[in-house]
């Protein structure tokens, strides 16, 4: 997070957060310490709990606070009287389910505290709580808002409910995958994803990675089409390691499935093939390290004459990322606003 919008929301929820009597104070995909830091000052660690999706996240607030419980996990469990506080978010209806949910763990004796600015969808978040809860008036500070909210008895959101599934075609097969609001396309296999598989060349016997693997999508197709002999899903999204797991489930499908930052805490060396379409945001910011880091791990992922095969944006500059890791870069393929690159791992090949 840059730190001017750290700073923002610091002066956004200082003194603005009302702790509960009972209750923990839960803190779900912050990425912030010093909230969790001034209700730990006021319950006592015991009664902090934090919930972060990313594993980059969880670990930096890990090393900020080591007294804390603070967990990677795909989402948090509120228990009654829980004061629950976490950010607005990108995708409007993946919000407001778990919005809903929170609301009713929490129950009428917790409260849900929302923050964020209005384009990061806070105005309609306000008035989908209006409707479900009792809703004191907004805190506005620097151009954001902090909302506390308190659920009415359990009753029905009337939210929309998305389908657990979708069926993505791609090198002639077809597989289910599950659908995860809150995932990058959570509901269709997306064009970027669905360019690189054509664009990809798997060898018979290839141990794949699919790095930043979402929903397990690409790993899910090479399996079901047989060429490789196995693969291994990473992604530091805990939400997509679920997904994954259910996608590989309902093919039928065995792989091992990873936390990983980037690529990460892999062993080296033992790839012969990694497929990524690496995230271009985080949230509402642009994202530019991370595909930069994706390419440099995957050199030393990959065993030598081992292949990474990238999808990116023209804009992002895909050979000058390859070139610098590699010494090589070649691109594959090409669509309207996204190329397909591959670069080999230098090195005499290992046989198997």
């Amino acid at each position: 997070m840059d730190p001017a919008r750290a700073d923002r929301l610091r002066k956004l929820l200082a003194d603005c957060i009302p702790f509960p009597e009972r209750g923990r104070g839960l803190f779900v995909d912050t990425g912030l310490d010093f909230p969790a830091r001034g209700a730990a000052a006021a319950l006592g660690a015991g009664r902090v709990l934090v919930v972060e999706r990313d594993l980059a996240a969880a670990r930096a607030l890990r090393r900020a606070l080591p007294d804390l419980d603070i967990r990677h996990a795909a989402r948090a469990e509120p228990s009654a009287g829980d004061l629950v506080v976490l950010p607005a978010g990108k995708q409007r209806l993946a919000l407001f389910l778990e919005l809903e949910r929170l609301a009713a763990g929490a129950g009428p004796s917790g409260r849900i505290a929302l923050y964020g600015a209005r384009r990061e969808g806070i105005l309609p978040a306000q008035a989908l709580l209006a409707r479900h809860c009792d809703l004191e008036p907004p805190v506005v500070r620097g151009g954001a808002r902090l909302l506390l909210a308190r659920p009415r008895p359990a009753t029905d959101w009337g939210l929309e409910r998305p389908p657990a599934h979708y069926t993505a075609e791609a090198r002639g097969v077809h597989v289910r995958v599950a659908a995860r609001p809150g995932l990058f396309s959570w509901n269709a296999l997306d064009p970027a994803t669905a360019l690189l598989l054509e664009a990809c060349v798997p060898r018979a016997g290839d141990r794949l990675l699919d790095l930043g693997c979402g929903a397990g999508v690409a790993a899910a197709v090479l399996l079901v089409e047989g060429r490789v002999r196995e693969a291994v899903l990473a992604d530091s999204d805990a939400l997509a390691l679920e997904a994954s797991r259910e996608t590989l489930a309902i093919n039928g499908l065995a792989a091992e499935i990873l936390a990983s930052d980037a690529g990460e805490d892999l062993a080296a060396g033992t790839f012969d093939l990694v497929l990524c379409n690496p995230p271009l945001h985080h949230g509402f910011a642009a994202e530019r390290r991370t595909p930069a880091r994706m390419a440099a791990a995957a050199r030393d992922l990959l065993a030598p004459r081992g292949r990474l095969v990238m999808v990116t944006p023209p804009t992002l500059g895909a050979r000058r990322l390859l070139m610098a890791s590699f010494g090589n870069a070649e691109r594959v393929a090409a669509a309207p606003g996204m190329e397909v690159w591959r670069a080999e791992r230098p090195g005499k090949a290992v046989s198997r």
